[in-house]
């Protein structure tokens, strides 16, 4: 993997001040760090980046429909056309030509971002904040603490995504490569709702992973990883694999409500750049990225950059039918689907108008929203 310098222990003990911080070189402070540099705000600036680690391997599967043109082209390692909803009931199949489904490799990504901004000898890399003055410069922040987030069971707000995923290769040729599985709907359990993803990267390759909507906070991977062998044994037949990448995370369904200090700013999950009702983060931070490099002079006063207001109110309507109804979720995320496709698409992927918004309405069960609506 990808390595770079963290730092002497025979630096003095004082604390070094900076023009940046990022804290967290993850998907967001990585792109944060990328995007600085090549708009040239680097060259007479400092950086420094704090992370705990010090080498880089591919942890992360990043999907998304693309909508518009990005930074990271390069490291797609598969593009999709078409996807399909399985439940009980109905099996359906989408088109989405339109706005291709892309899988971004995060070793690709790191190594891109890493190669380039280790080039400038202004960004510095710190494997604690111990040296770093915090108070000084624009500090970006998107390390999570525990206690960052207080979850309420009986709060609608606090759901979390978290899977379990395994990517593997077989002899035989028995996935269809162009198309991938969005969702395999198992029973719902406890209130909590359950699916299968699926991503074919080739004939014989795919990762399978194991996603559960929850409100539990501590999750249980080793019960995830035997659904997803259970799932490739049972649901696909297949007996004999190589595992090749495995991947498993909690992705926060609710947005934060954090106090900052006054040179601070969140960005990645911690900024609210997830969206709730899918887990999509990655596009959103590059899109909170170019806006922070445009107002760079200004930022600490320019309005903060927010998901917009229409997509936080519909996404805490169905977060309030899932509390509600979760039984009800594989046969509302089909029929979402069903008709209208790509309006949904732009919908959650938050570049919808709002001819868009109507007739993804128009597609949910209205008196199940009216009811979550008026509870």
């Amino acid at each position: 993997g990808a390595t770079f310098y963290v730092g002497s222990p025979f630096l003095p003990k004082r604390m070094f001040k900076y023009d940046y911080i990022i804290k967290g070189a993850g998907c967001a402070g990585l792109s944060l760090a990328y995007f600085l540099n090549d708009a040239g705000i680097l060259k007479d600036k400092t950086l420094a980046i704090i992370e705990n680690r010090t080498s880089y391997e591919r942890d992360k599967t990043w999907s998304f429909w693309k909508l518009n043109d990005h930074d990271f082209e390069d490291c797609v390692i598969k593009t999709w056309n078409h996807f399909e909803i399985l439940n009980e009931k109905k099996n359906i199949n989408v088109e989405c030509r339109n706005f291709p489904y892309q899988t971004v490799d995060s070793k690709l990504y790191y190594n891109k971002i890493l190669t380039e901004i280790k080039k400038n000898s202004n960004i510095e890399f710190h494997t604690s904040d111990k040296l770093v003055n915090l108070n000084h410069g624009i500090f970006f922040n998107s390390a999570h603490k525990k206690n960052n987030t207080s979850t309420n069971k009986n709060n609608s707000n606090f759901y979390w995504q978290h899977f379990y995923g395994l990517e593997f290769s077989i002899d035989q040729n028995i996935f269809n490569e162009d198309k991938f599985c969005l969702m395999d709907f198992n029973k719902t359990q406890d209130g909590n709702i359950h699916f299968f993803y699926i991503l074919p990267f080739s004939n014989n390759k795919a990762l399978v992973e194991s996603t559960w909507i929850s409100k539990e906070t501590n999750f249980d991977y080793k019960k995830c990883r035997n659904e997803v062998e259970d799932y490739i044994k049972n649901k696909l037949k297949i007996d004999d694999y190589d595992i090749s990448f495995e991947e498993s995370g909690s992705i926060p369904l609710f947005h934060n409500k954090i106090k900052t200090q006054n040179n601070e700013i969140l960005i990645g999950s911690l900024g609210n750049m997830t969206r709730r009702s899918t887990g999509y983060t990655f596009l959103n931070i590059q899109k909170h990225s170019k806006y922070i490099i445009k107002n760079i002079k200004d930022i600490l006063i320019t309005p903060e950059y927010k998901i917009k207001t229409k997509y936080q109110i519909l996404d805490n309507i169905l977060f309030k039918v899932i509390d509600l109804f979760p039984n009800r979720m594989p046969e509302i995320f089909t029929n979402l689907f069903m008709r209208n496709s790509n309006s949904v698409i732009k919908f959650l992927s938050n570049e919808s108008h709002y001819l868009d918004d109507l007739k993804v309405i128009n597609n949910m069960p209205k008196k199940l929203f009216l009811k979550a609506l008026f509870k």
